[in-house]
Formats: C-alpha cells, sequence, structure tokens
C-alpha cells in the first residue's frame, strides 16, 4: 500500500502522544510527492525498492522531526516446496528533530483470513537510525493441499517517544500461488501471474532444428502464438495425442532419423488447429532434438509450475 503525508493542521480527532505528537509512517512517498515503487519478478524471485518517509507532527500540524529513507523488499519462492521467505530493509539516509535519535520499530505479515491464510514467523523488531539499515525476514507457510493464492503483507508500526505510534504498509508484492498438482512433481509456490518464457537456440547442437521450426513458424502462424501473445498449457495425455494428430497426420512421411515436429505445441490449448487455416505449423526435424526439445519443455513445466490453462511465452533464437 503506497500511502502520501501532507503537513498540514492536525485534525481534531487524531490521537497525541504525551507531548503532544503523532506520528506518520509513509512507504513511496517522499515529501509530498508520492512516487511508486520500483518492482522486479521471475517465477520465483520478486522485489520492491520505494522511499520511506517518517514524519512526526505537533497538535498544530507543525513537523517537528523526520526521517527518510528506502525501504526494499525481498521474495524467495520455492517452486518445489509450500515454504518461502520474505526479507524488508529499511535503510534510513537522514534525521532530524524528535527523530535525531531514533525511532523504535516492530512489523509483522498479516496473512489473511480462511483459505487464503498462510503462517508466517513472529514479528520482528528494531531501529530506525540514520546510517543504519532496519532488517526483518520471515519464514511464510501456506498450510494444506489445495491450490491457493496468497498475499502476506508486512505491516510496521513505529515508535517514537512522546508520540502516538502509526503503522503503515510498504507496496503489496503479487500474490503467492501454492498447489499441490500431482502432474508437477512436489508441491510448490510461484508468481502464477509473472508468465516465463520457455527458451530454445538455434545455436543449441542439442535441439537446434526443433529451435528453427519454432522461430519460423512464430513469424508464419497467425497471430504469432507464443511470441506476441502467450501459449496456455494443456494437460492430459488423450487431449494432447489430439491435437499432435492434427497437425502431425499419419498420412505424412517421416524418413529415417526424423519424427514430425508440431508448432503450437500439442501440450498447449493454441495447438491442434488447421495448419491449411495458417493456425499451425509442422516440420519433419531430427527425431532426437525433437526428444530432446519436448523433454526440456516439460522440465520447464515442472520448473515454474505451469498448470492447466498458465501463460507462457516460447522464445527461440
Amino acid at each position: 500500500m503506497i500511502t502520501g503525508f501532507t503537513a498540514g493542521p492536525a485534525s481534531a480527532a487524531a490521537p497525541q502522544g504525551a507531548d503532544g505528537l503523532r506520528s506518520v509512517v509513509a512507504f513511496g512517498a517522499a515529501g509530498v510527492s508520492a512516487q511508486k515503487a520500483k518492482t522486479s519478478y521471475t517465477r520465483t524471485r520478486g522485489s520492491t525498492s520505494e522511499p520511506f518517509v517518517l514524519t512526526v507532527i505537533d497538535t498544530r500540524g507543525k513537523v517537528r522531526g523526520q526521517m527518510t529513507g528506502k525501504a526494499t523488499q525481498s521474495e524467495k519462492l520455492n517452486s518445489k516446496s509450500r515454504n518461502w521467505s520474505r526479507t524488508l530493509k529499511i535503510k534510513i539516509t537522514s534525521a532530524s528533530g524528535v527523530v535525531k535519535g531514533g525511532a523504535k520499530i516492530s512489523t509483522k505479515i498479516s496473512c489473511g483470513k480462511g483459505a487464503r491464510r498462510c503462517q508466517p514467523s513472529k514479528a520482528v523488531k528494531g531501529t530506525l537510525k540514520k546510517g543504519r539499515t532496519y532488517t526483518a525476514s520471515w519464514k511464510i507457510h501456506s498450510p494444506g493441499n489445495k491450490t491457493v493464492t496468497h498475499k502476506p503483507v508486512p505491516i510496521a508500526t513505529v515508535t517514537v517517544p512522546g508520540a502516538v505510534p502509526d503503522n503503515s504498509a510498504p507496496v503489496t508484492m503479487r500474490g503467492v500461488r501454492c498447489d499441490n498438482v500431482k502432474y508437477l512433481g512436489k508441491p510448490g509456490c510461484v508468481y502464477s501471474s509473472w508468465l516465463p518464457s520457455f527458451a530454445l537456440s538455434r545455436k543449441d547442437k542439442a535441439v537446434k532444428e526443433a529451435a528453427k521450426h519454432v522461430y519460423d513458424a512464430q513469424r508464419k502462424v497467425k497471430g504469432k502464438p507464443g511470441l506476441s501473445k502467450p501459449l496456455h498449457r494443456l494437460t492430459g495425455k488423450s487431449k494432447i495425442d489430439k491435437n499432435r494428430a492434427v497437425v502431425c497426420k499419419k498420412k505424412y512421411t517421416r524418413p529415417k532419423g526424423k519424427s514430425c515436429d508440431e508448432y503450437p505445441m500439442a501440450s498447449t490449448r493454441e495447438g491442434g488447429k488447421e495448419e491449411s487455416k495458417k493456425l499451425s505449423s509442422h516440420r519433419m526435424i531430427n527425431a532426437k532434438q525433437n526428444s530432446k526439445a519436448g523433454t526440456r519443455l516439460n522440465q520447464f513445466y515442472g520448473n515454474n509450475r505451469i498448470m492447466e490453462g498458465d501463460g507462457f511465452f516460447v522464445k527461440a533464437k
């Protein structure tokens, strides 16, 4: 959650501390200009970076002290486990007035209720002070065996002597999907909203013919599936075999040492479309390379927990 702060007259209803002061904590705000957080993601790694501001005001709305710095979050998921970690760091670069000597902070993970609940480790206490970095790390567990998306949020409570404490949260990270789907092997968690790319290289001797076919097909098939828009996984052997039979027809001759390769892949919802309508492509390629590319695709599905209907891209370079 990104919050901002503008100094002004204190509200009559706003609570005041023993010295008539109150604290205002803001993530993602620098002075009075709100700034968007910088974010970076892969399927199992996430990070954010944004400004941090702590302002202390009196009953007249006058600023009595201010602390500024940078807040960063990092999260490491495990595609083979329903346990993961989250770290929050707040580095203070300036402090003035009543917060020049520092402030106390305690941060806990709020994991929601019901089906979306998760189990985080306990709150982390520390100090905010110029030149120092407060670090809070948690272990988080997804209970049960159902497919569920969690949205854990760190809630930071900052305390300044003589002032009423305030709490706020850094920018919300992407939801974490955890599942026990059997065809993916062990249980695990990923950022399902981040679409990964299956990569093949035309310079890789082990799969170069398969990569060349994908490269050409993406520029021939209508809509450029997998390149301009994502493919979506299809599961179930009978459905996959049916898709493959539509594109790699039995009547096609397979030269010795060759096998039929189809694109889009038979294991995608976009597969199994008529080549005559420029909705698919087939090519006879080296059988071993074709098999190797298929093995890598299945490994990609497992490592990224690509479930039925999940989107992904294909990059052939």
